[in-house]
């Protein structure tokens, strides 16, 4: 007979002991989230567009 026991858990249904790495590499993800979560991504589309035209106008007032 073959008993299936995911890698986390004894024979018996209790889990095994996390490593002190294991709880170590966890406790570096939550506090790198609490310091410094991840920004949300900026669309500089519009941003781009506004600053291009303001140089267009720059350059054709001038060579007039």
């Amino acid at each position: 007979m073959t008993i299936l026991v995911s890698p986390r858990t004894w024979p018996n249904g209790k889990k095994k002991m996390k490593t002190n790495k294991e709880k170590n590499l966890e406790h570096e993800k939550r506090e790198l989230m609490r310091v410094r979560p991840k920004q949300p991504a900026y669309e500089f589309e519009e941003l781009t567009k506004i600053v291009n035209g303001w140089v267009r106008e720059r350059v054709n007032t001038q060579h007039e």
